[in-house]
């Protein structure tokens, strides 16, 4: 197939690929779901959209090359390959996600609810004692336990 194993990195550079295509369609549902909530800052949230969901990826992934450099592991990076990877992100997703999100800011639609909703609050029933987190814990404990 396409992915053939002697080429191990062809899928990851497939998940980049994909990854950095895409921006600009997170981009503009992002800013466009952001407007819909009657939100101003726009700015941040586009942001965030480029670093929360890729930050914690990068993280992981610069430990556990860490670790394989360490242990002088063949799975290791080279440090070109990791440059690389940093570009692809700031050159082409970051300007995706910008793009999309000034498409999506001045394109947003009014927000619709998935159904219908009341505007006055109702009043919400006080649990029985076994719908607690306590009870609930222990009866998610035993059930499993009490099958041995």
């Amino acid at each position: 197939g396409n992915f053939a194993t002697y080429n191990r990195g062809s899928l990851f550079t497939a998940l980049i690929v994909l990854y950095a295509a895409t921006a600009g369609i997170a981009g503009y549902v992002a800013a466009s779901y952001y407007k819909q909530m009657e939100g101003s800052n726009w700015v941040r949230n586009l942001l965030t959209t480029c670093f929360v969901y890729c930050g914690p990826f990068f993280l992981t992934f610069c430990f556990n090359n860490t670790v394989a450099w360490i242990y002088q592991s063949t799975a290791a990076l080279p440090v070109g390959t990791i440059i690389v990877i940093l570009l692809i992100w700031g050159i082409i997703t970051v300007p995706l996600t910008v793009f999309g999100g000034i498409a999506g800011k001045n394109h947003h639609g009014e927000f619709a609810a998935p159904v219908r909703t009341n505007k006055y609050p109702r009043e919400i029933p006080e649990l029985p004692w076994y719908r607690g987190a306590v009870p609930q814990m222990i009866m998610a404990g035993f059930l499993p336990f009490s099958a041995l």
